[in-house]
């Protein structure tokens, strides 16, 4: 019965630990972006650049339709997995240049600005069929509109956005 109780405690001891850490960490991100508990204000993210998701599905996703259809398992070397890498590889290569061919011909815009607009922050195909790219919101805006997109986001800097916490009493019975 006392080792029940004394793991209740430390479970609870464990969970007023991350309680008061993330009180903490929190009370130093109300500083870093000018907000506190009490003004209502909405933290302002941030980002770098856009994701681009392209309408045609990645290659896992076709890979475990294929599997159910089939009923086996796939290898890289199944036919029909192969054809559709090679359509989904030409399909994404010409978004991928319509985008491109979009920001080069926009105007204002010197070789040494259009080469940092080029810049592709990353290109993926396998979980996910789409790049990442440093665009402005407006080319943004206008990248949704080319054949072939499916969906543009903003590019979030990975961080800790939200974090909740319930803590739990611990029953003396436990």
């Amino acid at each position: 019965m006392k080792k029940r109780v004394r793991v209740g405690y430390s479970i609870v001891a464990v969970l007023i630990i991350i309680f008061l850490g993330v009180v903490i960490y929190n009370s130093g991100r109300e500083k870093e972006v000018g907000m506190s508990p009490t003004s209502g204000a909405k933290e302002v993210l941030k980002y770098s650049g856009y994701i681009i998701q392209f309408t045609d599905d990645p290659i896992i996703k076709k890979k475990v339709e294929l599997e159910k259809t089939k009923g086996v398992k796939l290898t890289s070397n199944d036919p029909d997995l192969k054809s559709y890498k090679a359509t989904l590889d030409k399909n994404h290569e010409s978004i991928r240049n319509k985008i491109l061919s979009y920001i080069d011909s926009r105007p204002g815009l010197n070789s040494a600005n259009k080469e940092e607009k080029e810049k592709i922050l990353g290109d993926y195909k396998t979980v996910f069929n789409g790049i990442a790219l440093n665009v402005s919101d407006s080319e943004a805006q206008d990248i949704k509109k080319i054949s072939g997109v499916k969906e543009v986001s903003k590019n979030y800097e990975d961080s800790l956005i939200k974090m909740e916490i319930i803590v739990l009493q611990a029953d003396n019975n436990v």
